[in-house]
């Protein structure tokens, strides 16, 4: 028996847990040893009150509960308290009391053993029980419920709908997001079946991922279209147990309308820019790392590249290199945040290594996601080259102005120089030695006649006295007039329906010789020089390369096998004094092309040159042609045989006084009576004044132009018409090729004297005016 009771002490004291026993006060009479790593001794605790141990705040609870025990009301078997160490530190302890019979003495757990079948507080004798350290447990519990707040937390922050059905779809548990987008708590939607909140009220959803998952076994997925337009991406998700059953589904939910929506207008307006860009007429496509990407139909065609090809080609191989840096430079500018011009001209290379104008509109953009350019490239070759020709006609008019000038005052010159040479004459006998050299002075004035004739073409160009007909005569006639033709080897080729044109006959003679001139000059000797004439109509389907107006045109083209022009010459060779020859009369002077040129557009038509070095060189005149079919003839009016008419009365009017007195010299030496004027008011006064004296003039010579703003020809005629509507006038000018002489009937004149003129050209026009 001692061992025996030796033995359970032993074991007693070996339990973690710690053992006690109370007297019906509430002192401790046992305590093993488990109380010691608390800092008690067993032995020092004997006789102290328990409630001493217990922490202030959980006394009360516990004296409450030593009295269940004395009266015999056992309300609870376990509870748990707070009991102090020697340091006077709480822990957390659970309780378990048993109650000590006198007779029966054992360790219970929770039920105790009175001396009568109802417990009674006569019979309680003492309390004992195990007090077992929980503290452990509390720190896991605290844990526990941190990591269920935090999950919470976490759960309720993201803002998809999150919530677990059951097979039934019925919703065990959600988060914040999937109650709110109801506007319910959590707590209100626990129990409703999914689709009854989410979808059809009546029914599942079509396609129900969770329903398909409980079936599969496997996370399923599907767009959702509610009843009430919500759009939801929702997958299934199984959730299983230990044992491989399903418990439940996640169901993850989101609401996706607004991006739906988003997506679908995105759509529709990719379709609608799809279709605006392959149906562009400009260029249009994305830069990026340094080639281009998406380009549309019209890019592709404008470059001649597929857009296969142009995904491996470096963009700036197709910039004309005298260009790149220009394009490069600015399309860094635009990576760097700055702001360079967005519209720019430049030229590119395309595929057939043809040399073409574009504009380019460039905006940066974000293309998947990185940087880029966004290009709209319109080819503008042809305006380009309409706008250098209107630089080079505004080139010419301002020389022009100044030619014109010069080339009148110089022509009055030439008139007294021409004059006084045949005053000279009529002096000499013919075997006179000096009469050699007044005639080979009459030829070089002559000569600068022909000079001026240029530069006043060059002014005025195409107002020349112009009649319909056709070029082909013209043409015809040109190599007959090229001095040493016989080097010449020339191929006509005419269409024997060529359309009429409207021309000034002498001009456009001019136009052609120059060019064939020039062929001839740059050509191997013998080498072949051809020309073409033929009928050409301008179009929507071909006019994008041609810098004039729709319609019908003569076309002619001079073509040469010489040695080219240099591609740095070609874009000069219409300017004003540009020559690649010595200067002088008899080399180059640069106004030959620059005529022809100024001739052409007067003629409302187009010329330019195209050459390669070696390969000869070909102008393209393009003249419209004439939309009425009256085709005038060439006629010449004859000139009358009589001889002079001596003692009629011509009345001279001109500003300069050396011509005027030159004039009445050479009418006083082919036996006319001549009086002068120096401009208009002076030449009515003197007019009314001799038909007032029944001594009428017989005609008169007005000069065309009088400065300082004073009366001249074409005012003068009209108040001389108001004294003598049948007045004989004859118009004369520096400014030969000026819109009178086209017409000169038309302002009322009966003939024309352009300056220089030889007292022979005097004397035959005055005898056709007085014979009409």
């Amino acid at each position: 028996m001692e061992n025996n009771e030796i033995s359970t002490s032993a074991l007693i004291n070996s339990l973690p847990d710690i053992i006690y026993r109370l007297d019906t006060k509430g002192k401790i009479t046992f305590i093993n040893d488990a109380v010691k790593k608390y800092g008690y001794l067993p032995e020092e605790l004997i006789n102290t009150d328990i409630l001493e141990l217990v922490h202030p705040d959980d006394r009360k609870k516990a004296d409450c509960r030593i009295k269940e025990r004395r009266t015999g009301e056992r309300k609870t078997k376990s509870f748990e308290i707070r009991l102090l160490t020697k340091w006077k530190s709480a822990v957390p302890f659970e309780l378990k009391y048993s109650e000590m019979q006198e007779y029966v003495p054992f360790l219970l757990n929770a039920e105790g053993l009175y001396n009568s079948e109802t417990p009674k507080q006569k019979d309680y004798i003492g309390t004992q029980g195990i007090a077992r350290d929980i503290s452990h447990h509390k720190h896991i519990e605290q844990k526990l419920r941190e990591s269920e707040s935090q999950k919470k937390a976490i759960l309720d922050s993201i803002t998809i709908n999150l919530a677990f059905v059951n097979e039934n779809l019925e919703i065990l548990w959600c988060n914040k997001a999937a109650a709110d987008s109801v506007n319910k708590t959590p707590g209100e939607i626990i129990g409703c079946k999914c689709y009854e909140l989410w979808g059809d009220p009546e029914k599942p959803c079509a396609g129900c991922p969770s329903v398909k998952a409980f079936k599969s076994r496997k996370t399923e997925h599907a767009v959702i279209y509610a009843s009430d337009g919500t759009i939801w991406d929702e997958k299934g998700e199984p959730v299983f147990d230990d044992n491989g059953r399903i418990t439940g589904i996640l169901e993850i939910a989101h609401d996706i309308t607004e991006k739906a929506v988003a997506e679908k207008a995105l759509k529709e307006s990719e379709e609608k820019y799809r279709i605006l860009a392959e149906n562009a007429n400009d260029g249009i496509f994305i830069a990026q790392d340094g080639v281009v990407k998406f380009p549309n139909p019209a890019a592709q065609k404008l470059i001649g590249y597929s857009a296969k090809e142009l995904s491996k080609i470096p963009f700036t191989n197709l910039i004309h290199p005298d260009d790149r840096e220009m394009v490069f430079k600015r399309y860094e500018q635009r990576l760097k945040g700055e702001n360079p011009p967005e519209r720019y001209s430049f030229r590119i290379i395309n595929k057939s290594g043809k040399e073409l104008y574009v504009q380019l509109n460039a905006v940066m953009i974000k293309w998947e996601s990185r940087p880029a350019a966004l290009n709209f490239a319109r080819d503008v070759t042809a305006e380009k080259k309409c706008e250098d020709q209107n630089l080079q006609i505004k080139k010419i008019e301002a020389i022009a102005t100044l030619a014109g000038g010069i080339a009148h005052d110089f022509n009055n010159l030439l008139s007294v120089i021409m004059g006084n040479i045949s005053l000279a004459e009529w002096k000499l006998a013919e075997d006179n030695s000096a009469l050699q050299f007044l005639r080979q002075a009459e030829k070089a004035a002559l000569r600068a006649k022909g000079l001026t004739s240029q530069l006043i073409t060059f002014a005025k160009g195409g107002a020349g006295v112009k009649k319909t007909g056709s070029l082909g005569s013209i043409i015809q006639e040109i190599p007959d007039h090229i001095v040493n033709n016989s080097i010449l080897n020339c191929k006509l080729y005419i269409n024997d329906n060529l359309w009429p044109v409207e021309f000034d006959k002498d001009q456009m003679r001019q136009v052609f010789k120059h060019l064939l001139i020039n062929a001839a000059e740059f050509s191997r000797p013998g080498s072949l020089i051809t020309i073409k004439a033929e009928n050409y109509t301008v179009s929507d389907s071909n006019s994008t390369k041609l810098p004039v107006p729709e319609g019908r045109y003569v076309k002619i083209i001079f073509q040469d096998k010489g040695i080219g022009i240099p591609e740095k010459n070609l874009v000069r060779i219409f300017d004003p004094y540009f020559t690649t020859k010595e200067m002088g009369t008899q080399k180059g002077t640069g106004l030959g092309l620059a005529i022809v040129r100024s001739i052409i557009h007067k003629h409302k038509g187009l010329i330019f040159a195209e050459s390669k070095l070696d390969a000869g060189a070909a102008f393209h005149i393009y003249l419209p042609a004439y939309e009425d079919n009256l085709v005038n003839t060439w006629t010449k009016l004859p000139v009358p045989q009589a001889p002079g008419l001596p003692g009629k009365k011509i009345l001279v009017m001109d500003d300069e006084e050396m011509i005027r007195e030159l004039v009445c010299q050479i009418l006083q030496k082919l036996k006319y009576e001549s009086a002068c004027a120096k401009d208009g008011m002076e030449t009515v006064l003197m007019y009314q004044q001799a038909a007032d004296s029944g001594r009428p003039y017989d005609a008169v010579i007005l000069d065309l132009t009088i400065p300082e703003g004073k009366m001249g020809g074409c005012d003068t005629i009209k108040k001389l018409m108001e004294i003598n509507p049948e007045v004989k006038s004859i118009v004369s000018s520096g400014y030969s090729n000026d819109p009178v002489f086209s017409d000169y009937k038309k302002y009322g004149f009966k003939g024309a004297l352009p300056k220089p003129y030889t007292s022979r050209e005097l004397k035959e026009e005055l005898q056709r005016v007085l014979n009409s």
